[in-house]
């Protein structure tokens, strides 16, 4: 390690951080997209096809 890889290191080490948090938000919405819409698909299957 020279002196340059010591300089870099913190920012290796706060983008990763930056990024998971991004990565957490979205991914929390696409959760929340995915299941709004398995919901409504399950209402659609319930009232076309008949139980």
């Amino acid at each position: 390690m020279n002196h340059e890889d010591v300089l870099r290191c913190p920012d290796v080490v706060r983008v990763p951080k930056v990024f998971v948090l991004e990565a957490q938000s979205v991914i929390g919405r696409l959760f929340v997209i995915v299941f709004k819409v398995l919901r409504d698909l399950q209402y659609v299957v319930l009232s076309v096809v008949p139980v």
